[in-house]
């Protein structure tokens, strides 16, 4: 334990209320319970546990377009490459490959899931599911990196050294995280994201916005977002309706109905528009 959580526990009497670490916790009591004798290279859908607060280095927060690719391989070549699990008393848990979990279930496969297992501590595995992840084809945004770092740092076991790696982010960058803790003391686990943390260190109040300064910038970026599909795709899109449906079913997947609930409504304002310019 670092100092950043000593320094905690000393302003609360039972230590912070942080999931994450409540979790680990439980699952190190649970390791010293027995193990199977023998670990199959594969399991049911079912008998791999998914901890995502603990294990998902990106924050719970699965990618459409991933996805759709994922999904795509499942249809040419069946199964995915192993998921890499931890096996904990009677339990596999996952530490990295929850897009190939959720896209098997999306398949309806519900057995003979490939695995590996990661031989080291509980500990050790939720640092092993960050450096995953930066070996990954979807590589973690610098935001992400730092959330997950800061996370790390939360969770007072890892050393700056293991936590930078993990995150793949600089050991700089892990010190100013532990001094900003240590500075917040029981108030660093209110804040999940780094840069909220960072502002709240220094005083500053997260931002606050009127709902017309909202829709503002929402509308701000959706031209900006318009703007870079007509310099990407040109007039490809507004020419191929169909082709652009399929283009936008694939990015979107589940998230589909949504967007389509949402488009009504611009339906509906450009007909009142044509109506108005005439």
């Amino acid at each position: 334990m670092n100092e950043t959580v000593r320094a905690v526990k000393a302003t609360t009497d039972e230590g912070p209320e942080f999931e994450p670490l409540e979790l680990l916790t439980r699952l190190e009591a649970q390791a010293r319970q027995p193990t199977p004798a023998v670990l199959p290279d594969k399991l049911a859908w079912s008998d791999i546990r998914q901890e995502p607060d603990l294990f998902q280095a990106r924050g719970g927060q699965l990618y459409e377009p991933h996805l759709s690719d994922l999904a795509s391989a499942i249809g040419r070549e069946g199964m995915l490459d192993p998921v890499e699990v931890i096996q904990i008393g009677p339990q596999a848990v996952l530490i990295e490959g929850h897009h190939r979990m959720e896209a098997y279930r999306r398949a309806g496969i519900t057995e003979g899931i490939p695995v590996v297992y990661f031989t080291g501590t509980v500990e050790g595995a939720v640092a092993e599911s960050g450096r995953a992840n930066s070996r990954a084809k979807l590589p973690m945004p610098l935001r992400e990196r730092n959330d997950y770092a800061w996370k790390l740092v939360k969770l007072g076991r890892h050393s700056i050294k293991q936590t930078a790696t993990a995150a793949n982010i600089s050991e700089r960058q892990v010190a100013i995280m532990r001094k900003v803790a240590k500075a917040l003391g029981a108030g660093a686990f209110d804040h999940e994201r780094w840069m909220a943390a960072l502002q709240a260190s220094k005083g500053i109040a997260p931002m606050t916005w009127e709902p017309d300064e909202i829709e503002a910038r929402k509308e701000a970026q959706a031209q900006e977002y318009a703007e870079r599909l007509s310099k990407a795709f040109y007039n490809k899109l507004t020419n191929n309706p169909e082709i652009a449906a399929r283009a936008l079913a694939l990015h979107f997947g589940d998230k589909l109905g949504e967007v389509v609930r949402e488009l009504e409504g611009y339906i509906g304002q450009r007909d009142d528009d044509e109506v108005d310019d005439f």
